[in-house]
């Protein structure tokens, strides 16, 4: 058993790298626009990648080792990169913590075993990644709390739609400001929908350009904006 703790761990390592690489891609693209907490997001995606790398060393060692030292260290390693390497390297990071559990407590062949423990830390990571990337606002609190949501998929409710052009749709909160949608991306029926009824400002007050958007949020030289999104209708009355 301790072989296939290796070998999960060896795996989740190489996984791992490459969300610590994914992580550094979002921090990097993040400072370029000088976006709040993007150095924090820089220094964790380095965590990642030095923790993703011994996690395949230990893997690798763990195969062969006679002892458990390795698979301890290997435990040790697994939960310092789920906390200082970010929320995606802490997904595969769970992988690498079940081969090392594996490692010290196996001693014979069950493959099995090792199958279920597989099973069970991907389920984990599935889970804490759709916590992850689930957020619902309202209106109010995205125009406040923005900042903290660059590069996160959110669904904000409370919009009110108007002004839709072939570049943007607005979600608006009234006189305290709105939220640009990109049209380029937001889903296709929902931006002909748009077109046709919410495209002056009068439809800011209409029943039928009422409703919530969800999409993914980014940060431009033209301000905030939610891309690849799509627009949960009001039923009409």
């Amino acid at each position: 058993m301790r072989k296939a703790g290796g070998i999960i761990a060896l795996i989740a390592g190489v996984f791992a790298v490459i969300a610590a690489i994914f992580t550094l891609l979002i921090g990097g693209t993040a400072s370029a626009f000088e976006a709040k907490g993007a150095d924090t997001v820089v220094m964790l995606g380095w965590g990642g990648v030095a923790f993703s790398f011994l996690t395949i060393v230990l893997g690798a060692v763990c195969i062969t080792a006679t002892s458990r030292w390795p698979a301890f260290l290997l435990i040790v390693c697994s939960l310092a990169g789920a906390v200082l390497g970010g929320t995606l390297v802490a997904i595969f990071m769970a992988l690498a913590l079940a081969g090392g559990v594996l490692g010290v407590f196996g001693k014979g062949a069950a493959p099995a075993a090792a199958v279920v423990a597989l099973a069970v830390a991907l389920g984990a990571g599935s889970a804490e990644r759709a916590v992850a990337q689930s957020r619902t606002v309202d209106v109010i609190d995205f125009l406040v709390d923005r900042d903290d949501m660059v590069g996160q998929s959110v669904t904000i409710t409370g919009c009110r739609f108007g002004a839709a052009t072939d570049s943007q749709v607005l979600c608006s909160a009234g006189a305290q400001g709105s939220v640009s949608i990109e049209s380029k991306t937001l889903n296709r029926e929902d931006l002909r929908r748009a077109l046709r009824q919410c495209s002056d400002f009068t439809a800011f007050a209409s029943v039928a350009c009422g409703g919530s958007v969800t999409g993914t949020v980014t940060k431009g030289p033209f301000g905030f904006r939610l891309t690849k999104a799509a627009i949960g209708w009001r039923p009409s009355p």
